[in-house]
Protein backbone atom coordinates (compact mmCIF):
# COMPACT_ATOMS: atom_id res chain seq x y z
CA UNK A 1 0.00 0.00 0.00
CA UNK A 2 1.49 3.80 -0.67
CA UNK A 3 1.03 6.07 1.62
CA UNK A 4 0.61 9.66 0.03
CA UNK A 5 2.71 12.47 1.19
CA UNK A 6 -0.03 14.54 2.48
CA UNK A 7 -1.10 11.68 4.85
CA UNK A 8 2.17 12.00 6.72
CA UNK A 9 3.16 15.27 8.46
CA UNK A 10 6.37 15.75 10.51
CA UNK A 11 5.74 15.38 14.52
CA UNK A 12 4.63 19.06 15.74
CA UNK A 13 7.47 19.85 17.42
CA UNK A 14 9.90 19.73 14.28
CA UNK A 15 10.58 23.30 13.12
CA UNK A 16 10.18 23.13 8.70
CA UNK A 17 11.81 26.53 8.96
CA UNK A 18 15.40 24.88 10.18
CA UNK A 19 14.94 21.78 7.28
CA UNK A 20 17.43 21.69 4.73
CA UNK A 21 16.72 21.70 1.49
CA UNK A 22 15.55 18.79 -0.21
CA UNK A 23 18.27 17.17 -2.49
CA UNK A 24 17.13 14.28 -2.95
CA UNK A 25 13.57 12.37 -3.92
CA UNK A 26 13.74 8.57 -2.51
CA UNK A 27 11.25 5.63 -1.47
CA UNK A 28 10.85 3.80 1.51
CA UNK A 29 9.69 0.54 2.26
CA UNK A 30 8.01 -0.08 5.31
CA UNK A 31 7.86 -3.42 7.10
CA UNK A 32 4.88 -2.86 9.29
CA UNK A 33 6.04 -6.07 11.08
CA UNK A 34 9.66 -4.81 11.99
CA UNK A 35 10.90 -4.63 15.53
CA UNK A 36 7.41 -5.81 16.83
CA UNK A 37 5.62 -3.00 14.80
CA UNK A 38 8.10 0.09 16.53
CA UNK A 39 8.42 1.41 12.53
CA UNK A 40 4.33 1.22 12.06
CA UNK A 41 3.89 3.33 15.19
CA UNK A 42 6.11 6.39 14.36
CA UNK A 43 5.61 7.07 10.46
CA UNK A 44 5.23 10.39 10.96
CA UNK A 45 8.65 10.63 12.99
CA UNK A 46 10.60 8.85 10.44
CA UNK A 47 9.33 11.35 8.21
CA UNK A 48 10.53 14.08 9.46
CA UNK A 49 13.96 12.33 10.33
CA UNK A 50 14.30 11.79 6.81
CA UNK A 51 12.89 15.41 5.84
CA UNK A 52 15.58 16.61 7.60
CA UNK A 53 18.16 14.76 6.06
CA UNK A 54 17.65 16.22 3.41
CA UNK A 55 15.43 13.22 1.41
CA UNK A 56 12.13 13.46 -0.12
CA UNK A 57 10.38 10.27 1.02
CA UNK A 58 7.49 8.37 -1.18
CA UNK A 59 6.68 5.93 1.43
CA UNK A 60 5.43 2.47 0.16
CA UNK A 61 3.88 0.16 3.19
CA UNK A 62 4.39 -3.55 2.43
CA UNK A 63 1.46 -5.47 4.29
CA UNK A 64 2.57 -9.34 3.93
CA UNK A 65 5.68 -10.82 2.56
CA UNK A 66 3.80 -11.46 -0.71
CA UNK A 67 2.44 -8.16 -1.38
CA UNK A 68 6.50 -6.30 -1.41
CA UNK A 69 7.24 -7.72 -4.43
CA UNK A 70 4.72 -5.44 -6.19
CA UNK A 71 5.63 -2.46 -3.61
CA UNK A 72 9.38 -2.79 -4.87
CA UNK A 73 8.62 -2.76 -8.19
CA UNK A 74 6.87 0.56 -7.68
CA UNK A 75 9.60 2.15 -5.67
CA UNK A 76 12.39 0.30 -7.75
CA UNK A 77 12.74 3.53 -9.89
CA UNK A 78 13.65 5.97 -7.32
CA UNK A 79 17.60 6.78 -7.48
CA UNK A 80 17.20 5.62 -3.59
CA UNK A 81 15.47 3.31 -1.75
CA UNK A 82 15.22 2.93 1.91
CA UNK A 83 14.16 -0.24 3.57
CA UNK A 84 12.68 0.50 6.91
CA UNK A 85 13.09 -3.30 8.89
CA UNK A 86 15.42 -5.91 9.85
CA UNK A 87 18.08 -8.43 8.20
CA UNK A 88 14.96 -10.63 6.60
CA UNK A 89 13.15 -7.91 4.83
CA UNK A 90 16.39 -6.83 2.95
CA UNK A 91 16.94 -10.02 2.17
CA UNK A 92 13.16 -9.93 0.40
CA UNK A 93 14.12 -6.93 -1.22
CA UNK A 94 17.56 -7.33 -2.27
CA UNK A 95 15.57 -10.66 -4.21
CA UNK A 96 13.07 -8.52 -5.58
CA UNK A 97 15.61 -6.31 -7.37
CA UNK A 98 18.04 -8.81 -8.49
CA UNK A 99 14.72 -10.24 -10.37
CA UNK A 100 13.89 -6.61 -11.92
CA UNK A 101 17.20 -5.72 -12.68
CA UNK A 102 17.03 -2.65 -10.93
CA UNK A 103 19.82 -1.25 -8.73
CA UNK A 104 18.76 1.66 -6.52
CA UNK A 105 21.24 2.83 -3.82
CA UNK A 106 20.06 0.76 -0.86
CA UNK A 107 19.74 2.26 2.53
CA UNK A 108 19.17 0.17 6.17
CA UNK A 109 16.64 2.02 8.53
CA UNK A 110 16.79 -0.71 10.73
CA UNK A 111 14.01 -1.61 12.95
CA UNK A 112 14.83 -5.37 12.98
CA UNK A 113 15.89 -7.51 15.96
CA UNK A 114 19.13 -8.62 14.81
CA UNK A 115 20.54 -5.74 12.44
CA UNK A 116 23.55 -7.84 12.23
CA UNK A 117 23.89 -6.41 8.65
CA UNK A 118 23.63 -2.93 9.65
CA UNK A 119 26.56 -4.14 12.05
CA UNK A 120 28.79 -5.42 9.06
CA UNK A 121 28.38 -2.48 7.06
CA UNK A 122 28.96 -0.44 10.05
CA UNK A 123 26.14 1.58 10.84
CA UNK A 124 24.37 2.68 13.66
CA UNK A 125 21.65 0.17 14.81
CA UNK A 126 19.06 3.24 15.82
CA UNK A 127 17.24 4.13 12.93
CA UNK A 128 16.99 7.82 13.63
CA UNK A 129 20.68 8.00 13.83
CA UNK A 130 20.99 5.85 10.87
CA UNK A 131 19.45 8.16 9.28
CA UNK A 132 20.61 11.46 10.14
CA UNK A 133 24.20 9.52 8.76
CA UNK A 134 22.79 9.10 5.69
CA UNK A 135 24.23 12.47 3.95
CA UNK A 136 27.13 11.77 5.05
CA UNK A 137 27.53 8.12 3.26
CA UNK A 138 28.21 7.13 -0.39
CA UNK A 139 26.46 4.46 -1.35
CA UNK A 140 29.29 1.59 -2.97
CA UNK A 141 29.14 -1.56 -4.59
CA UNK A 142 28.76 -4.47 -2.06
CA UNK A 143 28.77 -8.24 -2.63
CA UNK A 144 26.23 -10.98 -2.50
CA UNK A 145 25.79 -14.63 -2.13
CA UNK A 146 23.80 -17.09 -4.09
CA UNK A 147 22.70 -20.28 -3.25
CA UNK A 148 21.02 -23.11 -4.77
CA UNK A 149 19.60 -26.10 -3.52
CA UNK A 150 17.87 -29.97 -4.17
CA UNK A 151 16.88 -32.12 -2.16
CA UNK A 152 13.54 -34.51 -2.00
CA UNK A 153 11.31 -31.55 -1.84
CA UNK A 154 12.66 -29.95 -5.35
CA UNK A 155 15.14 -27.16 -5.76
CA UNK A 156 15.32 -23.46 -5.81
CA UNK A 157 17.65 -20.70 -6.12
CA UNK A 158 17.88 -17.91 -3.97
CA UNK A 159 19.87 -14.44 -3.29
CA UNK A 160 21.34 -13.06 0.40
CA UNK A 161 23.32 -10.85 1.74
CA UNK A 162 24.69 -11.59 4.63
CA UNK A 163 24.78 -14.88 5.81
CA UNK A 164 23.46 -18.72 4.61
CA UNK A 165 24.02 -21.80 6.20
CA UNK A 166 22.45 -25.49 6.24
CA UNK A 167 22.42 -27.27 9.35
CA UNK A 168 21.88 -26.45 13.30
CA UNK A 169 21.88 -22.85 12.22
CA UNK A 170 19.38 -23.00 10.05
CA UNK A 171 17.01 -24.74 12.43
CA UNK A 172 17.87 -22.14 14.85
CA UNK A 173 17.15 -19.11 12.56
CA UNK A 174 13.56 -20.78 12.11
CA UNK A 175 12.87 -21.46 15.13
CA UNK A 176 13.97 -17.83 16.51
CA UNK A 177 11.81 -16.30 13.86
CA UNK A 178 8.75 -17.81 15.33
CA UNK A 179 10.30 -16.67 18.96
CA UNK A 180 11.33 -13.34 18.28
CA UNK A 181 7.60 -11.83 18.47
CA UNK A 182 7.43 -12.77 22.15
CA UNK A 183 11.43 -12.96 23.10
CA UNK A 184 12.62 -10.18 20.98
CA UNK A 185 16.58 -10.18 21.03
CA UNK A 186 16.51 -13.33 23.56
CA UNK A 187 15.09 -15.45 20.45
CA UNK A 188 18.31 -16.48 19.07
CA UNK A 189 19.92 -17.49 22.47
CA UNK A 190 16.59 -19.32 23.61
CA UNK A 191 15.84 -21.20 19.95
CA UNK A 192 20.02 -22.52 20.20
CA UNK A 193 18.88 -24.45 24.26
CA UNK A 194 15.91 -25.33 22.10
CA UNK A 195 17.68 -27.36 19.13
CA UNK A 196 20.12 -28.67 21.19
CA UNK A 197 17.68 -31.40 21.78
CA UNK A 198 17.13 -34.32 19.04
CA UNK A 199 19.92 -32.41 16.83
CA UNK A 200 20.83 -34.42 13.66
CA UNK A 201 24.39 -35.13 13.21
CA UNK A 202 24.75 -35.33 9.41
CA UNK A 203 27.56 -36.40 7.46
CA UNK A 204 28.79 -33.78 5.01
CA UNK A 205 31.35 -33.35 2.34
CA UNK A 206 32.20 -30.12 1.23
CA UNK A 207 33.85 -29.43 -1.73
CA UNK A 208 35.54 -25.87 -3.27
CA UNK A 209 33.87 -24.65 -6.65
CA UNK A 210 30.36 -25.09 -8.12
CA UNK A 211 28.09 -27.90 -9.00
CA UNK A 212 29.41 -27.53 -12.67
CA UNK A 213 32.98 -26.98 -11.91
CA UNK A 214 34.00 -29.08 -8.78
CA UNK A 215 36.89 -28.63 -7.06
CA UNK A 216 39.16 -30.31 -3.96
CA UNK A 217 37.52 -31.73 -1.11
CA UNK A 218 37.76 -29.40 1.72
CA UNK A 219 35.98 -31.71 4.54
CA UNK A 220 34.18 -34.53 5.21
CA UNK A 221 32.52 -35.75 8.49
CA UNK A 222 30.08 -35.09 10.85
CA UNK A 223 29.27 -31.27 11.25
CA UNK A 224 26.75 -28.81 13.39
CA UNK A 225 26.17 -26.61 10.69
CA UNK A 226 27.80 -25.48 7.47
CA UNK A 227 27.86 -21.54 6.53
CA UNK A 228 28.27 -19.17 3.45
CA UNK A 229 29.43 -16.04 5.68
CA UNK A 230 29.34 -12.70 3.60
CA UNK A 231 28.99 -10.29 6.45
CA UNK A 232 30.94 -10.66 9.90
CA UNK A 233 27.75 -11.01 12.15
CA UNK A 234 24.53 -13.32 12.30
CA UNK A 235 22.44 -14.50 15.08
CA UNK A 236 21.77 -11.38 16.88
CA UNK A 237 25.33 -10.07 17.10
CA UNK A 238 27.38 -13.38 16.60
CA UNK A 239 31.05 -12.68 15.13
CA UNK A 240 30.92 -15.71 13.11
CA UNK A 241 33.34 -15.05 10.65
CA UNK A 242 35.39 -12.04 12.43
CA UNK A 243 36.83 -9.45 9.55
CA UNK A 244 34.58 -11.05 6.49
CA UNK A 245 34.58 -7.79 4.02
CA UNK A 246 31.53 -7.03 1.88
CA UNK A 247 33.52 -6.30 -0.86
CA UNK A 248 36.20 -8.98 -0.82
CA UNK A 249 35.14 -11.39 -3.85
CA UNK A 250 34.74 -14.23 -1.66
CA UNK A 251 32.58 -16.02 1.47
CA UNK A 252 33.59 -16.96 4.14
CA UNK A 253 32.60 -20.82 4.51
CA UNK A 254 32.79 -21.60 8.49
CA UNK A 255 32.03 -25.32 9.60
CA UNK A 256 32.08 -26.32 13.18
CA UNK A 257 31.81 -29.82 13.85
CA UNK A 258 29.56 -31.82 15.94
CA UNK A 259 30.11 -31.87 19.81
CA UNK A 260 28.24 -32.97 22.70
CA UNK A 261 25.62 -30.01 23.79
CA UNK A 262 28.13 -29.09 26.49
CA UNK A 263 31.07 -28.04 24.18
CA UNK A 264 28.87 -26.34 21.50
CA UNK A 265 27.12 -24.11 24.58
CA UNK A 266 31.10 -23.31 25.69
CA UNK A 267 32.16 -22.37 22.13
CA UNK A 268 29.14 -21.05 20.62
CA UNK A 269 29.30 -18.05 23.09
CA UNK A 270 32.51 -17.28 22.48
CA UNK A 271 31.34 -16.11 18.50
CA UNK A 272 29.89 -13.14 20.10
CA UNK A 273 33.39 -11.62 21.02
CA UNK A 274 34.59 -13.33 17.61
CA UNK A 275 36.70 -15.93 20.14
CA UNK A 276 35.64 -19.21 18.71
CA UNK A 277 37.75 -19.93 16.32
CA UNK A 278 40.57 -21.53 18.46
CA UNK A 279 38.29 -23.89 18.77
CA UNK A 280 39.37 -27.51 16.88
CA UNK A 281 35.84 -28.08 16.14
CA UNK A 282 36.08 -24.60 14.00
CA UNK A 283 36.94 -24.64 10.45
CA UNK A 284 37.39 -21.51 8.25
CA UNK A 285 37.88 -20.96 4.46
CA UNK A 286 37.66 -18.24 1.88
CA UNK A 287 36.53 -19.22 -1.34
CA UNK A 288 34.26 -17.78 -3.95
CA UNK A 289 32.06 -20.80 -4.40
CA UNK A 290 31.60 -23.74 -2.52
CA UNK A 291 29.00 -26.85 -2.05
CA UNK A 292 27.65 -29.14 0.36
CA UNK A 293 26.55 -32.69 -0.05
CA UNK A 294 24.57 -34.07 3.10
CA UNK A 295 23.81 -37.92 3.77
CA UNK A 296 20.24 -36.65 5.29
CA UNK A 297 18.00 -33.59 4.32
CA UNK A 298 19.02 -30.61 6.37
CA UNK A 299 17.05 -27.59 6.83
CA UNK A 300 18.30 -24.42 4.66
CA UNK A 301 18.60 -20.61 5.70
CA UNK A 302 19.31 -17.09 3.64
CA UNK A 303 19.54 -14.30 6.21
CA UNK A 304 17.50 -15.70 8.32
CA UNK A 305 14.87 -16.88 6.52
CA UNK A 306 14.05 -20.55 5.83
CA UNK A 307 14.03 -21.65 2.44
CA UNK A 308 13.50 -25.12 2.80
CA UNK A 309 13.55 -27.83 5.64
CA UNK A 310 15.20 -30.99 3.50
CA UNK A 311 18.11 -29.66 1.33
CA UNK A 312 20.86 -32.22 0.55
CA UNK A 313 23.11 -30.66 -2.07
CA UNK A 314 23.53 -27.24 -1.70
CA UNK A 315 26.32 -24.80 -3.66
CA UNK A 316 27.08 -21.24 -2.41
CA UNK A 317 28.84 -18.53 -4.86
CA UNK A 318 29.88 -15.18 -4.52
CA UNK A 319 28.25 -12.15 -6.05
CA UNK A 320 30.34 -9.45 -7.16
CA UNK A 321 29.45 -5.91 -6.59
CA UNK A 322 25.41 -7.36 -6.28
CA UNK A 323 24.06 -4.55 -4.90
CA UNK A 324 24.64 -0.58 -3.74
CA UNK A 325 24.44 0.18 -0.23
CA UNK A 326 24.99 2.80 2.16
CA UNK A 327 28.23 2.32 4.23
CA UNK A 328 30.37 3.61 6.78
Amino acid sequence: MRIPFSKIQPLPYVCRSFMPEVVMDCACILNPAAGSGAAARQPEALDAALRRAGYAPDWFVSASPEALADEVARAAAAPVLFVVGGDGTLHRVGNVLKGLGASPDLGIIPFGTGNDYVRSLGLPRDPFRAIARMPHLQAVPVDGGRVRWRGPAGEGTRYFLNVSGVGFDAHVAGAASRLRPYLGRWAYAASVLTALRGRPEPVLRVREGTWEAPGRVLFEGVVLFVSAANGAYAGGGMQLAPGADLRDGVLDLVIIRAASAMRILSVLPRAFRGRHESAPEVCRYRLPAFHVQSSIPLPLHADGEGLTLRATDVEFSVIPAAWNLFAA
